[in-house]
């Protein structure tokens, strides 16, 4: 998996915070990047293997490499092809990388029921292990006024499978002078650099755009949860979530969401927590300026959101849930 330290991204901070908690619990657990992971299946160190879908296109060498058999698995935080196509993606559509992960994997674990039924639907006939993520904002957000407006937060790295750009396209063909709705990006402007320029072009383009969008770059998790409670709407514009932490973790502090319906995020989103489900970039758009042209409907969707709480989950719940599966499937006795 990629460095534990690295740059943070849904993925990374699941990987870091269960291994941090299998730890804790005793397991030996160690996170290698791939040249390592080469050199310790090809001296045969027994082992219970995973290999990040990050690392897609290092699976085979190292199924190659593994002439002992052990157990290798795939951490399926997502598929390229399902970001990039869609969930209308066929099995024979899927990039050679992914179709021989999925297909020579003894194991995977996918962090929700709705990337694991994808992954068999696109050609995984090994075990599938679900590990929900755990919550790492706590607390209440701040109930707003009746001057506050909409103060919106997206925490998405700039990167095409956030969908950021389209929506500021969206939302800037709808953004009114009189809209009270503010904006702020929380998320790294160098993981794809061309793609943050476009970002950034748009919304220098744009007048009621500057006015109002903010990128704050990569922030810390403990940064995150601090604006996410002191924003009054968290919005999502992913073309796929696997899982969706961001809108989990929103839906846990009473943060109503809009978002576009893809991936997971469709089982995350109700309407009785006072969020919304979008069909386009442009509905998106259309219903976070609905927000700010109605500031009953707005303060009525975080009375819903803070009476709906959702149940938080901590990723010491998580690690014992992998043990308990990764125990009940035998897979360790086969390391």
């Amino acid at each position: 998996m990629p460095d534990l330290q690295g740059p943070p991204s849904g993925g990374t901070l699941y990987n870091r915070e269960l291994v941090r908690e299998l730890q804790i619990l005793g397991m030996q657990v160690s996170a290698l990047e791939p040249d390592a992971a080469l050199v310790a299946l090809t001296a045969g160190e027994p082992a219970l293997y995973w290999v990040d879908t990050l690392f897609l296109g290092h699976f085979e060498v190292l199924w190659r490499a593994n002439r002992k058999r052990s157990v290798l698995g795939l951490l399926a935080h997502y598929l390229p092809s399902l970001v990039a196509r869609g969930e209308a993606v066929p099995s024979d559509g899927l990039q050679r990388d992914e179709s021989f992960a999925l297909h020579h994997c003894d194991v995977a674990l996918a962090p929700s029921g709705y990337l694991k039924r994808a992954l068999v639907r696109l050609g995984l006939e090994a075990p599938c292990l679900v590990v929900e993520p755990g919550c790492l904002t706590h607390g209440l957000a701040k109930k707003p006024t009746g001057a506050d407006g909409v103060r919106a937060l997206m925490i998405a790295n700039l990167t095409p499978g956030k969908g950021v750009e389209p929506f500021l396209r969206a939302l800037s063909q709808q953004l009114l002078p009189s809209d009270a709705f503010q904006l702020e990006i929380a998320g790294r402007l160098d993981v794809d650099a061309a793609y943050a320029l476009a970002c950034l072009k748009t919304v220098q383009e744009h007048a009621p755009l500057a006015e109002r969008v903010v990128f704050s770059g990569g922030l810390s998790p403990a940064l995150v949860g601090e604006r996410l409670r002191a924003s009054n709407l968290l919005i999502s514009a992913s073309r796929m979530e696997s899982f969706g932490m961001a809108v989990a973790e929103a839906l846990t502090v009473g943060v109503p969401v809009a978002a576009l319906g893809r991936g997971n995020v469709i089982k995350l989103v109700q309407s009785a927590a006072g969020s919304v489900l979008a069909a386009s970039d442009e509905a998106l758009a259309e219903a976070c300026l609905a927000f700010a042209r109605d500031p009953a409907a707005h303060a009525r969707a975080v009375e819903q959101a803070q009476t709906h709480l959702r149940r938080p989950r901590s990723f010491a719940t998580a690690a014992a849930d992998f043990a308990r599966q990764v125990s009940a499937s035998g897979l360790a006795e086969r390391a």
